[in-house]
């Protein structure tokens, strides 16, 4: 849901990602990242920012642009810091 109609939205989904491998173990979580900023402006840079959230809080994939290079640019330097 995009945060623009529940600003609760991101935060349900953080959660989500921590709870679900605890509930259902060997799941994984993949989220479709631009479904949280639609309707938003400068969507490019809340899906960067809500994807190095997701990763933080243990996503295991996500849907992305790949030829939006801030995004993809906060992924690689994401990965590094985290993984």
């Amino acid at each position: 849901m995009p945060v623009a109609t529940d600003t609760g939205a991101g935060s349900m989904v953080i959660k989500a990602i921590k709870e679900i491998p605890k509930l259902y173990k060997g799941s994984h979580t993949v989220v479709g990242l631009s479904n949280i900023s639609f309707g938003l402006p400068d969507r490019a840079s809340i899906n960067a920012n809500f994807l190095v959230l997701c990763m933080n809080a243990g996503l295991s994939a996500a849907i992305v642009d790949p030829t939006d290079n801030n995004l993809m640019r906060s992924y690689k330097i994401t990965n590094t810091l985290y993984r």
